[in-house]
């Protein structure tokens, strides 16, 4: 489970606790690194990948588990349906292992995330496309990263969300998240056609990679 989602679901179960034991117990366990934010949801969103074994350790004081959560709630594909998707024609790519914000992480762990990942897809399910879509975003991501991935690594295509800028490859491919706020897909679109224009218009829609 990728590090937001406990982070979502600790916070859970402090709103949930009315008798603001877990609440405490938060203010507590993060005081003791500094944290400084006054409130525990703060606190604990400010918490990034690096912090994870931060965050499996208070979950399991307040006896929150992870592993049992995936098994009832199963927010995501088994196998089975992912080969059934793979049988109607859909292609398979690789998303990491545990989806960190490659911004907030160094090269190698970026390129051990994304070919451990990748020879998943290739092993279970056969995927013959070498396809990688960046957890959150791609913003932030280096040149040097792109080189190897298009490189050494034979990777195909890779997917970012900077929605319809320019990049320094063609075969990064910027989509645009529909999930954003209340609008309608097809307002979303039109709006984002728009800020595209607008930016190519003045000369800024190119992504710069370092």
């Amino acid at each position: 489970m990728q590090h937001s989602f406990k982070a979502s679901l600790i916070i859970d179960s402090v709103k949930r606790d009315r008798s603001g034991q877990i609440r405490r117990a938060a203010e507590r366990f993060f005081a003791r690194d500094g944290n400084s934010h006054a409130e525990v949801e703060q606190a604990v969103l400010s918490l990034k990948y690096n912090d994870t074994p931060l965050l499996d350790e208070f979950a399991s004081q307040i006896g929150i588990d992870f592993n049992a959560y995936l098994r009832e709630q199963r927010p995501f594909l088994t196998k089975d349906e992912v080969v059934s998707l793979k049988r109607e024609g859909f292609e398979i790519g690789a998303h990491t292992v545990n989806h960190p914000k490659f911004a907030h992480i160094p090269l190698d762990q970026q390129m051990t995330q994304t070919l451990e990942s990748l020879e998943y897809v290739q092993r279970e399910f056969k995927s013959t496309l070498r396809l990688f879509a960046f957890p959150f975003s791609d913003r932030g991501v280096s040149r040097a990263f792109f080189e190897w991935a298009f490189g050494e690594a034979g990777i195909d295509l890779t997917f970012g969300t900077g929605l319809l800028q320019d990049d320094i490859s063609s075969r990064n491919i910027q989509r645009c998240p529909m999930e954003r706020g209340p609008t309608d897909a097809e307002t979303r679109v039109r709006n984002v056609w728009v800020d595209f224009s607008v930016r190519r218009f003045r000369g800024c829609n190119q992504i710069q990679r370092v």
